[in-house]
């Protein structure tokens, strides 16, 4: 899942670069940084620290949210809390069940 956010929030910063035709020296100057770590970032091999994110959308004049990915998008990506559920105490999987009902209710 990590590789997949990572990916999506890259492509998304170097898009509104782009669109603003910014080099990637320019985002490097915002969050005092090299662009070698930006060209990282935008490829999804490194990840942004969240102070910077809100630092380069500030700059590129967008919401900190534009960049990342709405849940469905990276869903598949994560493993299922079910897959996991025999490794829980009868407990914590009625409190995880619990949870999931009161998000029903609620929607």
């Amino acid at each position: 899942m990590e590789d997949t956010l990572l990916k999506i929030v890259g492509k998304r910063i170097k898009a509104a670069r782009i669109a603003k035709e910014l080099k990637q020296t320019d985002l490097a100057k915002v969050i005092d940084s090299s662009a070698a770590s930006i060209s990282n970032i935008e490829n999804g091999i490194q990840g942004i620290q969240l102070i910077d994110l809100y630092r380069v959308a500030e700059f590129l004049e967008k919401n900190a949210c534009d960049f990342l990915p709405h849940l469905d998008e990276v869903k598949d990506a994560i493993p299922s809390i079910d897959k996991q559920k025999k490794d829980y105490t009868l407990e914590e999987a009625d409190f995880i069940e619990s949870l999931r009902k009161k998000e029903i209710k609620e929607e």
